[in-house]
């Protein structure tokens, strides 16, 4: 009888996971699709399969639903700048590494960057809150303008007056063909293998850019 009892309870934990994780995979869906705002959770509901109690019971506001899904798309940016890479580096090495890195992130998750500057746009507020409580990207911006600075200090670059304006120009140059993603591909008649391509040529260029940029006249 205790054997069957377990048994039971196993098998409602299992039911239980897999009702969450289908009601995150909707919410995920929904919300890059759609946005926040235009996202109900009765909308979630129905497409996950379950009733509406059900994900209030789990989740109990669309809010805890989307900080799942936002922090879990911005971890899958950010994760792809490697800490380990800055150290000791220059500037132009730096930049060479976070858009190779950034750009290849982009790669694998090409509907993100769409997401978050659709939120950017919609709720500001809520994505400054999520941006200054990940330590990873905050750790990788103070290395980056560090390196900056530094460079800057020695002559080895021009100095850059804005340099949190720099930054933004570097993620910019990487982001915004993902952004534009169904119009880039439709201007130049491509696919998806051969947008990818064209996103890993375009690494070179972008590294070539800054470089040129920077380098002391």
């Amino acid at each position: 009888m205790e054997l069957k009892n377990k048994s039971k309870v196993g098998l409602q934990e299992k039911q239980k996971v897999d009702r969450k994780l289908a009601i995150i995979n909707s919410a995920r869906k929904l919300f890059i699709q759609n946005g926040f705002v235009s996202t109900s959770m009765r909308e979630i509901a129905k497409d996950a399969k379950v009733n509406l109690a059900m994900v209030n019971y789990y989740f109990n506001s669309k809010q805890i639903l989307f900080d799942i899904i936002f922090d879990e798309a911005f971890e899958n940016m950010v994760n792809h700048l490697d800490i380990k890479l800055l150290l000791g580096n220059s500037t132009i090495e730096n930049i060479a590494n976070f858009i190779d890195s950034y750009t290849e992130g982009l790669i694998e998750n090409t509907e993100i960057p769409g997401f978050i500057f659709q939120e950017i746009y919609k709720n500001p507020d809520l994505v400054i809150s999520r941006i200054k409580k990940n330590d990873h990207m905050l750790k990788f911006l103070q290395t980056f303008l560090s390196s900056l600075n530094n460079d800057i200090k020695e002559g080895n670059i021009r100095n850059i007056e804005n340099p949190i304006s720099f930054v933004l120009n570097i993620i910019s140059m990487c982001a915004f063909p993902f952004i534009a993603k169904p119009i880039v591909e439709q201007v130049v008649n491509t696919d998806e293998t051969e947008f990818t391509k064209i996103m890993r040529a375009r690494k070179k260029d972008i590294t070539e850019i800054f470089k040129s940029y920077l380098s002391v006249k």
